[in-house]
């Protein structure tokens, strides 16, 4: 079940309220008891209808080359900078190797190489590890933009490229990471001699 967005308002109303507090030298445990009491009347407030939640899902979005992406988040398993990669041999162009991610191997998949774009332009610098159809990759991307809510219905159906879901009239482009990750492409077996 989707969560509903913070208010960042009262969070910040919150928080400069605790700063003053702390200013003024007030840490006594009946003004910390009153700040505690007013925020969970604050954060008690009924929660969205569930219709509305529905309407809105979060997408982390990125840049690949000159591209906007947008992929679910429920996908996302971390962000990281690109530190050292490794390469390995034998592979297709578009797995540019492998990273030691929290202890952890991780294969890193192009997708501007995967699918064919103007590699040109910025170095990636960013890796978005992402899970899906039994598959967890490290997604080689430029730039994070933002998380957005977005309606899923904001994106036309795009059915007849590999892993793309869909695309907003803005141009953005959302990927589909299961169907991605079924392709046969991304599945490498080595095979004895």
């Amino acid at each position: 079940m989707n969560q509903p967005a913070p208010d960042w308002d009262i969070i910040r109303e919150t928080l400069a309220e605790i700063s003053s507090l702390l200013d003024e030298g007030e840490t006594t445990p009946e003004a910390r008891t009153k700040v505690l009491e007013r925020r969970a009347q604050q954060f008690a407030k009924a929660p969205i209808s569930p219709t509305a939640a529905q309407t809105q899902q979060p997408y982390l979005t990125f840049r690949l080359a000159a591209e906007h992406y947008a992929l679910s988040v429920r996908h996302v398993r971390a962000i990281a900078p690109l530190r050292r990669l490794t390469p390995m041999p034998c592979v297709p162009s578009y797995y540019r190797g492998v990273t030691n991610l929290n202890g952890r191997i991780t294969s890193i998949l192009d997708l501007r190489r995967f699918y064919e774009l103007d590699i040109a332009d910025a170095a990636p610098a960013m890796l978005i590890v992402v899970e899906g159809a039994g598959l967890e990759i490290a997604l080689l991307v430029e730039s994070i933009e933002a998380v957005h809510m977005l309606p899923p219905s904001a994106f036309a159906n795009q059915e007849s490229a590999v892993g793309i879901a869909g695309v907003m009239p803005t141009g953005l482009i959302l990927l589909d990471i299961d169907r991605l990750f079924r392709d046969p492409r991304l599945r490498i077996f080595e095979e004895p001699a």
